[in-house]
């Protein structure tokens, strides 16, 4: 067996040996924390919590006693985030020198280490070309081409849209869901719960007609928050997941260690 022979079968037994092993990813906003527990590389439990119960992490984590684990923070930089993290794991963070198993074009250190993630999930699903929304505060569209992470755009989230048009004029209420599948309104409350649900959806499906004009053999996804509520309305077919932020982690923590 050459030496490049023997590179591979190392490199080939490390990544067995990695999917083995109990793993936790935290992906931690300013307003809550999700984390799942991956075992044999696969997604066991997963959690939210707001971040005024983030003290509940910690036990969390000690049920599982996780061998590695990934942290994605965006908080705020005052969260002490050691006080629940544990000794025994090996503890990383995701940043911008993190290696990546995909090519990062983005040109500009501020891209959200969400999408990043989420780039990387879409890669894993579609090689070729992937487009991934997100929908929660704001919709952000990440697309992958043949291994390389293009950028995307981001755009008001659906409750931030009720919410602007609140906020910004002195006599349209506040609304919530729920959202019309009719699109034609007779009161002002559903005509603002219309306009903000219908005209995220049809942006929505022309960024999704647009990509796949473009790139016909890739795969288009939805997470986050308000996926679910988009998905069964949208008129293009698209997978629903709304952990694949924290299944990208995981890939770029199995990519990190190998």
């Amino acid at each position: 067996m050459g030496y490049k022979s023997k590179l591979f079968s190392n490199r080939v037994i490390l990544a067995l040996l990695l999917t083995c092993m109990s793993e936790i990813v935290l992906d931690i906003g300013n307003s809550r924390a999700k984390g799942a527990f991956f075992s044999q590389g696969d997604l066991i439990e997963n959690i939210v919590l707001p971040q005024d119960l983030m003290a509940a992490i910690g036990p969390w984590i000690d049920r599982h006693h996780p061998e590695r684990m990934l942290v994605s923070s965006t908080a705020d930089e005052h969260l002490d985030l050691q006080q629940w993290l544990p000794e025994y794991a090996e503890v990383q963070y995701l940043t911008i020198d993190t290696p990546l198993p995909i090519q990062n074009s983005y040109e500009s250190d501020t891209l959200g280490q969400d999408r990043i993630a989420n780039a990387v999930a879409g890669h894993l699903k579609n090689s070729a070309a992937s487009l991934v929304i997100d929908a929660g505060s704001c919709v952000t569209y990440d697309w992958t081409v043949d291994g390389t992470y293009l950028g995307g755009s981001i755009s008001p989230g659906l409750r931030m849209r009720t919410q602007a048009m609140h906020h910004f004029t002195g006599r349209l209420p506040q609304v919530e869901g729920p959202f019309p599948d009719e699109v034609l309104a007779s009161t002002t409350t559903d005509a603002l719960r219309s306009g903000a649900f219908h005209g995220l959806r049809l942006e929505i499906d022309g960024i999704i007609r647009l990509f796949r004009s473009r790139f016909p053999e890739g795969t288009v996804l939805i997470t986050g928050g308000d996926a679910l509520l988009l998905a069964d309305r949208l008129e293009n077919d698209i997978f629903a997941d709304p952990l694949l932020t924290l299944r990208g982690l995981h890939a770029i923590l199995t990519y990190h260690s190998t």
